[in-house]
């Protein structure tokens, strides 16, 4: 394989599930398999040094500030949302519950987990701060799309975030072939294993937020009057 990986993604485009659905993988074939969060709060590594300062094979990277160079012998699996609303609104989701303390963290939180069904953006201060976020973060994610999305180069595999969801099997086998061009893996055998690995992680489609459409709408509308 190749000697880095870098999993490239803006921010809430499913990169901790795809590492986490390819360590099941790599590991269930022997094949050799480390991680690096490359920030500092990550339980893995957290090295903060691009590539990883412990050589471990892929690590991750959002290229907040887009300095990252896009290097000819290294592969980069980029992941994205097509669509800058979803994208940000989710970034959003996940900026605004990290803050949270005491019962207000409990309010967005069920049986454990986080609970998206609780931001309720007919609240208009939650609406408003929203809407903030994404004229402010709008910039970013176009730089991120148009470095690392609007590219031809051979060792970038860009995977759409709303697709995966959708086709998880035939996305993760065109990872494989992407990144282990020598090893035989796509085989009934191999479709059946990455579905069982889905559906033990509780990797579905059926558990992912989805923004109403009549929010989705309204953002729109104002987002694109304000341009």
């Amino acid at each position: 394989m190749a000697e880095k990986v870098f999993i490239v993604s803006y921010p809430r485009s499913g990169q901790g599930m795809i590492a986490r659905l390819l360590r099941d993988i790599y590991k269930f074939y022997d094949m050799e398999y480390s991680y690096c969060g490359f920030y500092r709060s990550s339980r893995n590594c957290g090295c903060n040094k691009a590539p990883c300062k412990k050589k471990r094979i892929f690590q991750k990277n959002h290229d907040f500030g887009s300095k990252m160079k896009i290097r000819d012998e290294y592969k980069y699996l980029v992941l994205y949302r097509k669509d800058y609303i979803y994208q940000l609104e989710a970034f959003f989701r996940f900026s605004f519950r990290i803050k949270l303390k005491g019962k207000a963290r409990q309010k967005f939180r069920r049986d454990g987990q986080w609970f998206n069904g609780a931001f309720k953006y007919e609240n208009p201060t939650l609406f408003n701060r929203l809407i903030g976020f994404i004229k402010k973060r709008r910039r970013g994610y176009d730089n991120f799309v148009k470095k690392w999305v609007h590219n031809n180069r051979q060792n970038c595999l860009h995977i759409d975030y709303e697709d995966f969801l959708k086709n998880p099997v035939d996305n993760i086998l065109t990872m494989l072939r992407f990144l282990e061009p020598d090893q035989e893996l796509e085989s009934k055998f191999t479709r059946l294993l990455i579905s069982k690995i889905l559906t033990d992680r509780d990797e579905t489609i059926e558990s992912r937020y989805q923004l109403d459409t009549k929010i989705y709408s309204k953002i729109k509308d104002i987002i694109e009057e304000s341009q």
